[in-house]
């Protein structure tokens, strides 16, 4: 009573200072009772009680609007009804009402009190489960009913609070199992999905506790939104099924250059047992100098990434190139270097060799080139480059149909066709300016360790010896020689290798040394034409 009563100030209001005393003499000393006859706004800001000893509909009025406890003393029934007051808002001034006046007046104030207090324990609750990171469910034990849900089980679930509380438990899962456990008793630790008003599933960790409400069991289902962390969770254990399963080097390092994780391949790729790796410090597994390892560390700090090749040793003691990237992150453990390698030393070898090749072909007098088993152009070296009179960038991966250059589509194209292995084939190629050339070439198919056909190589002869023999063979037929038709052969520098009797008695010569390895020119056909009107006027 102490708790309610002390320092408790009651404000006595009335009229006339003949029940002042009386009035005043009914409250013990642990109120804090005043009496006063004037009315003002502060009358409902300082007091926690008010008692006044008459009515008026606007003082009932101001009651009713404000905050403050409030009794009326009546000494007529008959005013309780005619302003419709309710209990707890008037005392009748009945026989020996000055006894029980102050025992009115303090469970008045307790009541409020009370009041007070469940208000606040009830605000305190509703911000506490509206505040948390869980949602809550009430549910009745009975019928699965849901009487109660907090804004985060609205919000996970996208239900309003009215929506929800029409709706039973059973809706929200399809999970047999879960609805067994809630009938059957408390849930611990349970994951679990519940649907959402859209239709999709939502994955949750949920706890229950059971408790009496009123007359009803029910249970306070409570659970965590764990979609985003299930999910996080697979994909970090597909994550590292794939890294196991990968053949390249992953590694993770610690800002003291410890392995802190590595997958298989990376063990197996040193020739040591996962475990043996773990915790030790990776440059055990490097060979580089001191000056090396510097600009790495300083490429690494600058820009956060350093890509490189890397000699590493095996355990057995031999050594292999990877082509290796290292990544510094972030991360809740702090700092950490990740290490993506893959192995290519039989590439780098394998390269070296290819360079090799290419270092000697370029510089052969014959002209090589090489079609992959599409018909696409591979490789050229620098004598083909001259004599087909093209840059290999240019036409790098072409086929015959979107090479621009005519002798070069031409031979291709006729070449293509027969798709079978030659020596010394002789073709006829029309160039450019629409000339028929004969071209002496080889080709050899490349197959690969498989047995695989993947290339077709051609070389082409362009020297003397060609020329030379091209010019015998034209000669020794006397057919072609004697025949009265005009015959010339040129090579593909536009010099004369052939040219039959008929053709060098128009040209004004005997015999085809005197034009042999000259150039058909305009110079040359005006050169020609002044011979022969000199030899008319016999001047030759």
């Amino acid at each position: 009573m102490l708790e309610v009563t002390y320092g408790s100030r009651i404000i006595l209001v009335g009229k006339s200072q003949k029940d002042a005393k009386r009035l005043l003499e009914a409250f013990p000393d642990s109120f804090d009772v005043r009496y006063i006859e004037e009315i003002n706004d502060d009358l409902w800001k300082y007091s926690d009680l008010l008692v006044f000893d008459f009515l008026n509909t606007e003082i009932l009025q101001k009651c009713r609007e404000g905050n403050v406890p409030y009794l009326f003393l009546l000494s007529d029934i008959e005013k309780v009804k005619k302003y419709n007051l309710k209990t707890f808002e008037y005392l009748i001034k009945g026989p020996g009402y000055l006894h029980y006046l102050s025992s009115v007046v303090f469970f008045m104030l307790e009541k409020q009190g009370l009041e007070r207090r469940l208000k606040f324990e009830k605000e305190k609750y509703f911000n506490l489960v509206n505040s948390m990171g869980c949602g809550i469910l009430v549910i009745r034990k009975r019928d699965h009913r849901i009487i109660f849900s907090n804004r985060v089980a609205q919000n996970i679930l996208g239900y309003s609070e009215d929506e929800l509380s029409r709706m039973v438990f059973d809706e929200l899962t399809t999970n047999v199992k879960t609805i067994k456990k809630l009938n059957s008793g408390s849930i611990k630790c349970l994951e679990t999905t519940l649907k959402t008003s859209l239709g999709d599933i939502r994955y949750v960790r949920c706890n229950t506790s059971e408790m009496v409400y009123g007359a009803e069991v029910v249970s306070q289902f409570t659970f965590m939104d764990i979609t985003q962390e299930k999910r996080n969770r697979e994909e970090i254990a597909f994550q590292w099924n794939f890294l196991d399963n990968a053949e390249e080097i992953a590694m993770a390092l610690d800002k003291e250059g410890k392995i802190v994780y590595l997958n298989q391949f990376a063990a197996k790729s040193h020739g040591y047992e996962l475990e043996e790796m773990l915790g030790t410090p990776e440059r055990l597994y490097l060979k580089f100098t001191e000056k090396e390892l510097e600009e790495q560390k300083n490429i690494l700090r600058k820009n956060k990434r350093w890509e490189g090749d890397e000699w590493r040793i095996k355990r057995n003691g031999s050594l292999f190139i990877t082509s290796t990237k290292r990544t510094l992150i972030e991360t809740e453990l702090g700092k950490l270097e990740l290490v993506v390698a893959m192995d290519v030393t039989e590439r780098r070898k394998l390269q070296e060799k290819l360079e090799l090749h290419s270092l000697i072909l370029k510089n052969v007098r014959e002209v090589a080139f090489a079609l992959d088993i599409n018909g696409r152009l591979i490789y050229m070296n620098e004598a083909a480059e001259r004599f087909f009179k093209v840059e290999f960038d240019s036409v790098y991966g072409l086929q015959a149909e979107d090479i621009k250059p005519k002798l070069l589509k031409n031979f291709i194209t006729l070449v293509w066709k027969k798709k079978e292995i030659t020596d010394n084939e002789l073709l006829e190629v029309v160039d450019e300016k629409g000339t028929k050339i004969l071209i002496e070439y080889s080709s050899q198919i490349v197959k690969n360790v498989q047995g695989e056909e993947i290339a077709v190589v051609f070389a082409i002869r362009t020297n003397e010896h060609l020329n030379k023999l091209l010019g015998e063979l034209l000669r020794k037929s006397d057919l072609l020689y004697h025949m009265q038709q005009m015959l010339v052969a040129v090579d593909l520098e536009g010099r004369i290798i052939y040219a039959n009797n008929q053709w060098l008695k128009h040209n004004g010569f005997t015999d085809l040394s005197e034009v042999h390895g000259k150039k058909i020119s305009t110079q040359f056909r005006e050169d020609n034409f002044e011979r022969k009107k000199s030899c008319k006027e016999g001047n030759l």
